[in-house]
């Protein structure tokens, strides 16, 4: 069985998978919050996979870590993500610079005055709702969003500045791409177009975009590329989101809880195939890290959080 853990939240990624394109996967598959398996005293066998890490404060971070610990060293079992060790966001992107992968930069905003290079934009740090300001040009300019974010209410200790990366065509289009890792395994997932510069959705469907989508899903051009970004990232299960700057992966983020597939994947009948190709693949890689331990085999876990109260809330 395959154990897909998740904060409380946010468990409908992969709830809406399984009701719809991944409706074979369904019988293999449980899904657990945080909330309740950290304070479970025995658990059944099976294959865990540490969603949500960039959700969980330091507390939560630490429990789980030591949960995760405890089924692989004690009783044996395959974890995906470690918490103790898989970057969020910050380090991620640090990282990938100073890997030379990334051309562009990121500042924790509590630990810079002014970034050292413009525009940028301000997010968070933690969450998934994207950039909380237009493109950014000057010192000036920023000192007066920090402001004007101060006085909304919004808490800055947990935004990043991050440096724009400008990956527009010729055309005026921006592409996102997004592959997920599943052990090891990538799979891409979807080739976005849009005139805006944050992709959220497919806002562009020309029949020419529909066949480079395709073409991407099924010739895999990153894989490599890609595995050597999550060996990096100690991730093994997520979703990577990137551009394409000047031939080069530019990576957004890796989201270790990403909406898999749902009954309302944009685009229209046209991108179906690349949907169900996506699916097909993402089941044989599922069953591929699934032990197989019996319905009836538990496991006593020693390390029990007693009172949840202390861990404090997830981020939201």
């Amino acid at each position: 069985m395959l154990y897909f853990v998740t904060t409380k939240q946010h468990m409908y990624t992969m709830k809406a998978h399984v009701t719809f394109r991944g409706r074979a996967l369904a019988p293999r598959l449980q899904l657990f919050s945080y909330q309740a398996l950290l304070q479970a005293r025995r658990v059944p066998a099976g294959t865990y996979i540490f969603c949500d890490l960039e959700r969980l404060p330091p507390p939560w971070r630490e429990a789980a870590a030591t949960l995760k610990f405890e089924l692989c060293d004690v009783h044996g079992l395959t974890v995906l993500n470690d918490p103790a060790t898989s970057m969020r966001r910050y380090e991620l992107l640090r990282t990938l610079k100073q890997e030379g992968i990334n051309d562009f930069d990121v500042y924790r905003l509590n630990e810079t005055d002014t970034p050292a290079r413009f525009p940028v934009f301000i997010r968070g740090e933690n969450d998934h709702a994207g950039s909380r300001t237009q493109v950014i040009g000057s010192v000036r300019e920023f000192r007066r969003t920090l402001v004007q974010l101060d006085q909304a209410g919004i808490a800055t200790e947990r935004m990043i500045a991050t440096e724009y990366c400008h990956t527009m065509d010729d055309a005026g289009i921006y592409r996102k791409y997004s592959a997920f890792n599943v052990g090891g395994r990538i799979i891409p997932r979807h080739l976005f177009f849009s005139r805006s510069w944050v992709v959220k959705m497919p806002d562009l469907n020309e029949p020419s975009m529909i066949e480079e989508e395709w073409r991407y899903v099924q010739q895999n051009p990153h894989r490599k590329e890609l595995q050597r970004i999550f060996r990096l990232a100690r991730i093994d299960y997520g979703r990577v989101d990137y551009g394409i700057f000047r031939g080069r992966i530019q990576v957004w983020e890796i989201n270790t809880n990403p909406l898999v597939t749902s009954a309302r994947d944009g685009g229209g009948p046209a991108r179906n195939p690349a949907h169900e190709h996506f699916s097909a693949a993402f089941q044989e890689a599922c069953v591929e890290i699934d032990r197989e331990a019996g319905p009836k085999e538990w496991l006593t876990i020693r390390h029990v959080v007693s009172d949840r109260a202390k861990l404090g809330p997830v981020y939201p």
